[in-house]
């Protein structure tokens, strides 16, 4: 849109573009909290933890089994990745 305005020349595009893009992510956010809010519930989210809780409980867990040579390699590329590869 500000792109659009400056080109054509229309103030209202070139101002409507930048306004636009800094509050369009607040509204989404903020839209995804009401709703969640209204379909969701604290008090089944909890039950719903505390189930999922006592299911690993029941469970036996084994430990993380790591050495060096699972490292996987992509000739450098992992490197620009945040996780590890």
């Amino acid at each position: 849109m500000l792109v659009l305005g400056i080109i054509y020349e229309l103030v209202y595009l070139a101002v409507l573009g930048p306004v636009f893009y800094l509050v369009y992510p607040a509204l989404t956010e903020t839209l995804a909290n009401l709703l969640t809010n209204c379909f969701f519930s604290v008090d089944s989210y909890k039950k719903e933890i505390q189930q999922k809780e006592a299911k690993m409980s029941d469970t036996e867990i084994y430990p993380f089994i790591y050495h060096e040579r699972y490292n996987v390699t992509a000739c450098g590329i992992e490197k620009l990745h945040p996780f590890d590869a």
